[in-house]
């Protein structure tokens, strides 16, 4: 029983991601994705830190989910 309570709090998280993930989108609808948006949305000061940082870390998860798709 407690484990269908963890699924429902975890699908209410992830729904309010995803809803706020396409709330950006539409407003910055760019091929460049998550790391322009977080160039938009940063204060001007971090806008290029932030976004190099956004920017690898997309890389590098796109990379890890990739191996280890390949890998299972």
């Amino acid at each position: 029983m407690v484990a269908f309570w963890g699924w429902i709090i975890m699908s209410l998280i992830t729904v309010c991601i995803a809803v706020s993930l396409g709330e950006i989108a539409s407003r910055y609808p760019v091929s460049g994705g998550t790391y322009y948006w977080s160039f938009m949305l940063s204060p001007p000061k971090w806008a290029p830190l932030v976004s190099w940082i956004v920017g690898w870390l997309s890389v590098i998860g796109n990379m890890t989910v990739t191996l280890t798709a390949n890998f299972g």
